[in-house]
């Protein structure tokens, strides 16, 4: 079988042709084959291809941690700058109550 096969084209071809070399068949179906080998050589394994979907969605559930974070963040923010506005206008009314 042509060494420039993939494995995994090779078993298959072995395997529902019966051919060790394709040099026997016809130029077309040879054609096809290599276009198939190239989309082989080009294609991530099943393996990896799931490893990355994994990755992806502890990726995900991260970001929406984070996002979790920065809301009670940025309310608390809010919270403070409204208790600070809050004893501001305290401060300021016991200063006006003093001149008063």
């Amino acid at each position: 079988m042509d060494q420039t096969l993939h494995p995994t084209l090779q078993k298959q071809i072995k395997k529902h042709l019966g051919l060790t070399d394709i040099s026997k068949l016809d130029q077309n179906i040879q054609n096809f084959i290599y276009a198939i080998n190239k989309s082989y050589s080009t294609c991530e394994t099943e393996t990896h291809i799931s490893t990355k979907i994994k990755a992806y969605q502890r990726q995900i559930k991260e970001n929406e941690r984070l996002t979790k974070v920065m809301i009670r963040r940025e309310l608390k923010m809010l919270e403070l700058k409204k208790e600070n506005e809050t004893l501001n206008n305290q401060l300021s009314n016991l200063k006006n109550n003093e001149k008063a």
